[in-house]
């Protein structure tokens, strides 16, 4: 196994964020396949997958909608900060699946993970858009 330093980890993290910088969501639908290949590449080359690494596989497929994905990375990390929930809790947010969104930020919570901000702002965009006012005000008590 590869061990990183903190800089590489903040690279690979680095080199996921721009991926993800793309202004149009067809374009970086498109690029599931460039994304299937990172992530192989990182596993051929057994590249320590710590929490940034697995947090920017997870970012990166949100960001190319494929949530499945995303959600399995997630369910295998053994260690999961506010970041880690925060892009499930987001993604599911943005892509319209709503009761997942609501179901991980209660899974978020029970965790004793502290939401912050963004995870506010998901839970509110996803309640707001499926109608669940009252269960956005539960969750934010």
């Amino acid at each position: 196994m590869v061990m990183l330093t903190r800089q590489e980890g903040f690279l690979i993290a680095w080199v996921f964020e721009e991926l993800g910088d793309l202004e149009f969501v067809d374009l970086w639908l498109g690029f599931l396949d460039v994304d299937t290949e990172i992530h192989e590449m990182i596993v051929s080359k057994a590249i320590e997958l710590n929490e940034i690494v697995l947090n920017g596989l997870a970012d990166m497929y949100v960001k190319c909608g494929d949530m499945s994905q995303a959600r399995l990375i997630f369910e295998q990390m053994t260690f999961k900060n506010y970041a880690s929930w925060n892009v499930l809790v987001s993604g599911f947010a943005i892509h319209g699946h709503f009761r997942e969104a609501v179901d991980f930020f209660s899974r978020m919570e029970k965790s004793r993970v502290k939401p912050y901000g963004v995870t506010f702002l998901s839970i509110l965009f996803a309640c707001t858009t499926w109608g669940m006012f009252d269960l956005f005000r539960i969750s934010y008590k």
